[in-house]
């Protein structure tokens, strides 16, 4: 994640990006907990969504990737998503989840493996807004709970029947809820 956050910081200063405001989603909630940890200061906000402070990830996730695409896909979707999520609002990501590199989406789950920044949050200064879904089982609830509970000033919105991609599932409530920080916090 250090890497990640590094390039992302580095490319925001390299096209001047004025007070830029992180917001990730799952990994990338990790690159912005890392962004606002690495780089204090640099950023007004930031915006934590489907994401921990560590994220472990299923063994079994690692061996569907190497050797079962489309079992990584279903697995994503039955984890992924709520039970109550329709399947043309799925489709288009898991379509995209199979079209993914082996390689590349194994290497991105040892990163989220790894990453763990736990003991730091007390370290980011700004205000954070964490979203949560009710049915994530990638990065439960009790996730967001410890994010909010441990980032000093941070604050939480739970959005019922959404999973794990709750930006896909619930996009309004969601997009309402960014706009609604903003708006509170003069960004």
């Amino acid at each position: 994640m250090e890497e990640y956050a590094s390039a992302v910081a580095d490319f925001m200063a390299a096209v001047g990006a004025p007070a830029p405001i992180p917001c990730g989603l799952s990994m990338g909630g990790a690159i912005t907990q890392q962004l606002l940890l690495d780089h204090p200061g640099r950023f007004r906000a930031g915006i934590i969504v489907s994401s921990g402070a560590r994220l472990r990830v299923l063994p079994s996730m690692f061996d569907l990737i190497a050797t079962d695409m489309a079992g990584y896909a279903a697995m994503v979707d039955r984890l992924g998503f709520s039970p109550r999520t329709p399947e043309p609002v799925k489709r288009p990501f898991l379509a995209d989840s199979l079209r993914a590199r082996p390689e590349v989406a194994g290497g991105d789950f040892r990163a989220c493996d790894r990453f763990d920044v736990m003991a730091r949050l007390g370290e980011i200064r700004v205000p954070v807004l964490v979203v949560s879904a009710e049915d994530d089982r990638l990065t439960p609830p009790k996730y967001a709970e410890f994010l909010v509970q441990h980032i000093p000033g941070s604050s939480r919105v739970h959005i019922a029947d959404a999973g794990h991609f709750v930006p896909i599932e619930k996009p309004h409530e969601v997009n309402a809820a960014l706009a609604r920080f903003l708006d509170a916090h003069g960004l």
